[in-house]
C-alpha cells in the first residue's frame, strides 16, 4: 500500500489527473487491491496472447483528486 500511495502522490505532483491500468480478468488478488485503493472497472476489455495463451484483460481507472 505504501508504494501505491507514493506512486499516486508522485503522479499528482506531476499534474496527472487519472490512473489507467489493465489487469488479467483471472488476477483476483490484484483486482481486489485495485478496487480497495479506489480504481474501478470501466467496461474496457481486450484479448491478448501471452505465452501462446489467450487471455482477457480488464481496464481499471481512477481520477486523481
Amino acid at each position: 500500500m505504501q508504494l501505491w500511495n507514493i506512486a499516486t502522490s508522485n503522479l499528482k505532483q506531476n499534474s496527472f489527473r487519472e490512473v489507467t491500468l489493465w489487469v488479467l480478468d483471472t488476477n483476483t488478488v490484484a483486482i481486489k487491491f485495485y478496487e480497495r485503493v479506489g480504481l474501478a472497472a470501466d467496461g474496457g476489455k481486450k484479448h491478448a496472447n501471452i505465452g501462446d495463451q489467450d487471455v482477457l484483460e480488464l481496464r481499471y481507472r481512477m481520477r486523481l483528486e
